[in-house]
């Protein structure tokens, strides 16, 4: 309500005034707007035209990707059968070798105690050969003792041949001796009777009885001889038995045996 037609009419004069500054002040921000919206709309534009050759980039990429995915699905896939085969072949490998793994446990033991058997085998051996080192040892000891004994044996042996030689000689040189001191004279009606002469008689006595002497030191220094020579002979035959049956009874003896 007014109170005048003068009063409605400022008013509104006013109320005009303020809606005319509003439309310029509204006019003004829609020119601005308006330079502003051009501007932005140049520039969006020209952010689409980027976004267009973006968007463009990104396609042939996406595309691209794509096409790199379905190859690499395809190698994966081909990748996984080829892993699959690989994984059968390396577990009958794992199996193969845990077999052989097995063998070659089972072979070490055996020949562990190949070993063993050898190692007590090469202890025995060691044992025989030091036993048969002993022997030999022995043998040789009782070898250069019987050497000396054959030597012996043979001076001997010479000594007695000798001594047989020269009993033979006086055997001849007493029977010659007594068939020059004896003589045959026929008396008496055929009765035969032994004549010498006094000196005669005596020398050729003399010279009987001492090669009846020296005879019988002969015979005695044969059967001394004898005596000493026939232990040698039965111990030369006991020693060639046994030598010979420990010869075949001998094992093979080792180089150390051998050289030593």
């Amino acid at each position: 309500t007014f109170d005048s037609p003068e009063a409605e009419l400022e008013y509104w004069r006013q109320t005009t005034f303020i809606l005319r500054d509003r439309l310029m002040d509204k006019e003004d921000a829609l020119a601005d707007f308006q330079v502003q919206s051009a501007e932005l709309e140049m520039e969006l534009e020209k952010e689409i035209s980027r976004l267009e050759a973006t968007n463009s980039e990104l396609r042939a990429k996406y595309d691209k990707c794509n096409f790199d995915l379905e190859s690499l699905k395809e190698k994966y896939q081909r990748a996984q059968l080829k892993a699959g085969e690989d994984l059968a072949s390396i577990e009958r490998e794992l199996q193969f070798v845990r077999s052989q793994q097995e063998f070659y446990k089972s072979r070490t033991r055996e020949l562990e105690q190949d070993n063993d058997d050898l190692e007590r085998n090469e202890r025995a051996a060691k044992s025989s050969m030091q036993a048969m080192e002993g022997r030999l040892n022995r043998a040789i000891e009782q070898n250069s003792h019987l050497m000396g004994e054959v030597q012996t044996k043979k001076i001997l042996v010479d000594e007695v041949q000798r001594l047989k030689d020269e009993l033979k000689d006086l055997n001849l040189e007493l029977n010659v001796v007594r068939g020059r001191s004896s003589r045959v004279v026929p008396q008496n009606g055929g009765i035969l009777k032994t004549s010498t002469s006094g000196p005669a008689a005596d020398a050729s006595d003399q010279l009987v009885n001492n090669i009846m002497s020296r005879v019988k030191d002969l015979e005695a220094r044969l059967a001394g001889a004898r005596t000493k020579v026939t232990p040698l002979l039965n111990a030369s035959g006991q020693y060639a038995t046994v030598h010979s049956r420990a010869m075949r009874s001998r094992p093979i003896a080792s180089p150390k045996v051998q050289m030593s």
